[in-house]
């Protein structure tokens, strides 16, 4: 390190401006660091993850989430959109990311709960890699049949499929995607046979269900919701402990007596696990302030979504634990693999 020269003579001015300069230089560390980095706003760039395309919840979920965020951080944050391999890409690139407060992803329920049980070997490790901040938002599934449908009620779609000589089929997503898995658990639950059909994507999996090529979906409310109010879908129940304010009429699973059967896509909000407990600290803050925000809850609202009531770290952690073992088993259970 070069050494500091001081070429002034020695008069008081001089030796004041030593002994300050001595003072600086034998500050801790951590003192020089940016304010963000301690846990304060600053002027630095939060990167959001999006693991999606742009245009869809999770995208519209993140560049909310980034809109009421940048207020309380005080800093700006942008969304960026890294889609593909089931959300590795983007997992592995925050996993890589310097751990210092300006990248995290926006993690849906494939990146934080399914994926180490879907693939044999993950690039990174799911539980040590992250750091959870807190929840953004959710959305419920629902059980979903074509409005030309003979069956009105959840109680004859199981009928039905008790009396049927083959499985009755529904369409997904796409092979390990949470709709098929959340099929999977709802055959596992109530005692009947399924079999999944996937597609490319939700988008010709509705397609299949409006044709009858399929017998029923297990979808976010969000997608369908549209197909619903056209008179075109129907929804059997709601996946969730408490009915949705969008659909007050139709009754939950849990009401019906099914337990367990309270499915969502979740966004949360992760970082580096390296990175230090006061900038968590300061995210977290920020994303209870946004997240609590009446305007956010309404805009989530105004797309079919739902918030989370604030959670702390530790009880973030505790849910994911949760979730992973519950994928976890179903996964296994029906030898669902994708490499």
């Amino acid at each position: 390190m070069d050494k500091l020269h001081i070429t002034e003579s020695a008069s008081p001015d001089s030796k004041a401006r030593r002994r300050l300069i001595a003072s600086f230089l034998t500050l801790p560390a951590a003192s020089l660091l940016p304010n963000f980095a301690q846990g304060q706003a600053s002027n630095k760039v939060l990167r959001l993850i999006v693991p999606y395309a742009a245009g869809g919840s999770s995208d519209y979920a993140g560049r909310l989430a980034a809109q009421y965020l940048t207020g309380p951080l005080g800093t700006t944050v942008v969304v960026e959109n890294k889609p593909g391999a089931n959300s590795i890409i983007a997992a592995q690139y925050v996993a890589q990311s310097p751990a210092d407060g300006t990248v995290a992803l926006l993690a849906g329920t494939a990146a934080t709960t399914s994926n180490p049980f879907l693939y044999k070997k993950l690039p990174y490790d799911t539980e040590k890699a992250f750091a959870p901040i807190g929840m953004v938002s959710r959305m419920p599934f629902v059980v979903v049949v074509n409005s030309t449908s003979a069956v009105k009620t959840i109680d004859e779609f199981l009928g039905t499929a008790k009396k049927a000589k083959t499985p009755l089929n529904y369409g997904s997503a796409g092979n390990g995607n949470p709709t098929h898995l959340a099929g999977a658990l709802f055959a596992q639950i109530t005692g009947i046979e399924l079999q999944q059909i996937p597609y490319q994507g939700s988008a010709p999996s509705m397609t299949a269900l409006l044709s009858g090529e399929t017998s029923a979906s297990f979808e976010v409310l969000q997608t369908v919701l549209p197909m619903v109010k056209a008179g075109r879908l129907k929804i059997l129940a709601v996946m969730a402990n408490e009915r949705h304010p969008k659909i007050p009429d139709v009754p939950t699973l849990a009401e019906l007596g099914f337990k367990g059967l309270d499915v969502s896509t979740s966004f949360a909000i992760l970082v580096p696990a390296a990175t230090p407990a006061a900038t968590q600290s300061r995210l977290y803050e920020a994303l209870t302030a946004a997240t609590t925000n009446p305007n956010f809850i309404k805009s989530l609202d105004d797309q079919a979504l739902q918030s989370y009531p604030a959670m702390t770290q530790a009880e973030t952690t505790a849910l994911f634990a949760k979730e992973r073992a519950r994928w976890k088993s179903v996964i296994e259970r029906n030898s669902i693999k994708l490499d």
